[in-house]
């Protein structure tokens, strides 16, 4: 009877644990995804959330400060670059 239980306990499969590396991976393929559509509407916040936080504070300063310069129509031209510019930092972090 006990060889019958050792026989039972070596059919069961040893577990491998590489699932958290995965999910770290997914979970940055999430954000990234996640920063793009934010960045559609705000730029440079979309970035901030993706990780990048340098390059997202200054692609939202560059959108905060054009919207006052919109009076004397410069800001319609920063704003375009800011938007543009956070949706290329999106697309290099859904790449990568």
């Amino acid at each position: 009877m006990a060889k019958k239980k050792v026989k039972q306990q070596a059919k069961q499969p040893k577990q491998v644990f590489a699932a958290p590396v995965a999910r770290k991976q997914n979970g940055n393929k999430n954000l990234a995804i996640a920063g793009f559509i934010i960045n559609l509407f705000i730029p440079g916040l979309g970035t901030i959330i993706a990780k990048d936080n340098k390059t997202g504070l200054y692609q939202l300063i560059l959108a905060l400060v054009s919207y006052p310069l919109m009076l004397v129509l410069i800001g319609f031209i920063t704003y375009a670059v800011a938007w543009i510019w956070a949706l290329v930092t999106s697309i290099k972090m859904l790449r990568s």
